[in-house]
Parts: C-alpha cells; structure tokens; sequence
C-alpha cells in the first residue's frame, strides 16, 4: 500500500487532483464521493507533515 500513497503523494503535492483521484479509486476500489473525501484527508495529513514539499501557500 506504500507505493499506492507514494503515488497519490505525488500527484497531490503537483496539484493533479484527477490523477489523485483516480490512484485513490484504483487503489481502494472506493466510489468517487469516498475518493473526493480520502483526498481532502490526504491533502490536510500531508500539508501538517511535508509542508515544505508544497510550493503554494495553503489558501490557494
């Protein structure tokens, strides 16, 4: 499952929403809704844990 989030990581921290959407529903086999929300939760772990990997400010 690493390897899943290591991917969803990426796109998420290159802002390519879709692309992280997608891994997410290929990897967990989860509606879009579920998805959306797995992504959100994702987005707000990683802006608290590697926040100098975004290169945008957290309003944008």
């Amino acid at each position: 499952m690493n390897d899943e989030w290591e991917t969803i990581d990426t796109h998420i921290i290159e802002r390519q929403a879709l692309k992280a959407v997608q891994a997410i529903r290929a990897a967990f086999e989860c509606g879009l809704s579920d998805a959306v929300h797995l992504l959100q939760a994702r987005y707000d772990h990683l802006r608290q844990a590697r926040p100098d990997d975004f290169t945008d400010s957290h309003a944008e």
